[in-house]
């Protein structure tokens, strides 16, 4: 983490605190906001409205609120199977719309910080989607190697690098300098796993990237990402429902 990111985070954390103290909040009226997706600066907003009501205002607002939109929905069971069902069946349905969404949380406040609700949202969805059951990424693109995946790979395999690029790879115009030279990935197994799993390129380590700074720098990737794996399709679901949820009780 960046020393401007950590600085960032350090006053993120002190006025959340400030405003916590200020509104006689406990640690869990705070949880509640936050699952909600609420910012700190929709929450002020809001807030300033009902002042005239004294601090138990804010905890009775964010109260009725979480009751609203969390308790009393019928959320559907979330799980392996229902994303990826999910995923088949709207993916390319919902490509444009999901496109122009992702391209709008550069311009459009929706009351949270992109990088943190993704970051958020993608640790759960890696808890609960299965990659061996999909490996559906492993299966329609060509993975990018640097020099030293190359190296690090071909010597685990007991391969000349020449040997192994000429095996395995094809020449990128831009960097990383080398693709797979075909999809499947050669390195897939039967079992949808990794063969070099515990040294497989950066590029296969990294993605689907969901949990990386700068999201909103690269909405055309998570877009495409979207079509290609049932995780991410979920994240920018969930990430346009919180959208969609603060627009509407942004008053």
């Amino acid at each position: 983490m960046g020393s401007m990111k950590k600085k960032r985070q350090k006053k993120a954390n002190k006025d959340w605190a400030e405003f916590q103290a200020q509104h006689e909040l406990s640690d869990d009226d705070i949880r509640k906001a936050k699952e909600m997706g609420l910012s700190l600066q929709a929450l002020i907003r809001n807030v300033q409205s009902l002042s005239q009501h004294g601090n138990a205002a804010a905890k009775v607002w964010i109260q009725e609120l979480y009751e609203k939109h969390i308790l009393s929905s019928s959320k559907p069971v979330i799980n392996h199977d229902s994303i990826v069902r999910d995923w088949e069946e709207n993916a390319e349905r919902n490509d444009d719309a999901n496109y122009n969404f992702l391209r709008r949380l550069k311009h459009q406040e929706h009351g949270f910080d992109a990088d943190e609700v993704a970051g958020e949202l993608h640790r759960k969805a890696f808890q609960i989607v299965d990659c061996t059951q999909c490996a559906n990424c492993c299966k329609t693109k060509r993975p990018t190697f640097d020099e030293s995946d190359v190296e690090r790979i071909a010597g685990h395999l007991n391969m000349d690098q020449a040997e192994f690029i000429d095996t395995y790879l094809e020449a990128n115009a831009d960097d990383p300098p080398y693709s797979t030279s075909q999809a499947p990935c050669p390195f897939l197994g039967e079992d949808n796993r990794c063969t070099v799993y515990e040294i497989r390129p950066a590029t296969c380590r990294e993605y689907p990237y969901t949990d990386k700074e700068g999201l909103v720098f690269r909405t055309m990737g998570v877009a495409n990402n979207a079509l290609v794996c049932p995780a991410v399709f979920w994240i920018v679901e969930q990430m346009k429902q919180r959208a969609g949820q603060h627009d509407e009780n942004d008053y």
